[in-house]
């Protein structure tokens, strides 16, 4: 399911770091985990875990605001409100639980130089498209995709850019699994190489997120932002949707629309 959350300005802040995504990933999290009994039930039991192997299903859209500035590594937000997208791949029988968790809720977004209060106004249940083996999609975030890669200290990551001759290999490679794993019954399906196919509609734009930035925990993730078509079975492309494309979903990677 997808929902759009509006979110309004409180208090005198309007500055926040221009690497946002871990503290609204950090947000939902807390959300999911303590906003409602039942549904925290089911988190634990049955809803991010298969088997011994704990999937994180949801990403998240970069935000949309209407006036801003960029300085820096300070991202201005000269709107009152802002929008932001959260996808998730769940079972029906608690999609209702998700608009109720993120109800009524404030959050603060930012760091030790600057940060904004923000108050959730509403929030709306998106129209599910129709899926097809054929589509095309628009990123509403960066998606990432990586290969490991032997360096002098270890097995470090190299971040591919979505003209790589393996990016379209990983990239499906990455989807597939994952479904597999949530779905066990779907296992000796998507073997035809053939069925898969990804075309780039324009000139892809990098970008480098920090996350945890200026800690000695920061992390630098790369992901790209272009339109594309794909060529692919409709309920790996449903899951994608939902769940999120590429790595990383879960800190606001992958996130895309329909056109």
């Amino acid at each position: 399911m997808r929902v759009k959350l509006i979110l309004q300005k409180m208090g005198s802040g309007s500055t926040i770091p221009i690497n946002y995504q871990y503290e609204f990933s950090a947000w939902i999290y807390k959300t999911l985990h303590f906003g409602n009994p039942e549904f925290t039930v089911w988190l634990h039991d049955k809803g991010y875990t298969r088997g011994k192997r704990s999937f994180k299903l949801f990403t998240f859209s970069n935000l949309e605001v209407g006036r801003f500035k960029v300085f820096k590594d300070r991202f201005k937000i000269l709107s009152n409100e802002v929008q932001l997208v959260l996808t998730f791949h769940i079972e029906e029988a608690v999609q209702h639980f998700i608009t109720g968790l993120f109800q009524n809720r404030t959050l603060s977004i930012g760091d030790r130089k600057s940060n904004v209060d923000f108050s959730v106004k509403s929030v709306e249940t998106l129209e599910k498209p129709e899926f097809f083996n054929h589509m095309e999609f628009i990123t509403l975030s960066p998606i990432c995709v990586s290969k490991p890669t032997d360096k002098e200290n270890g097995l470090g990551t190299t971040y591919l850019n979505p003209e790589h001759p393996e990016y379209q290999h990983r990239f499906f490679e990455n989807l597939i699994n994952r479904y597999k794993a949530v779905h066990p019954a779907s296992d000796g399906k998507f073997e035809d190489e053939s069925d898969f196919q990804l075309k780039l509609k324009n000139n892809p734009k990098s970008r480098l997120i920090k996350i945890k930035a200026d800690t000695p925990q920061q992390t630098r993730i790369r992901g790209y932002m272009y339109d594309f078509e794909c060529k692919a079975p409709a309920e790996l492309l449903q899951f994608g949707y939902e769940a999120g494309l590429g790595e990383k979903n879960s800190l606001g990677f992958g996130c895309v629309g329909v056109r």
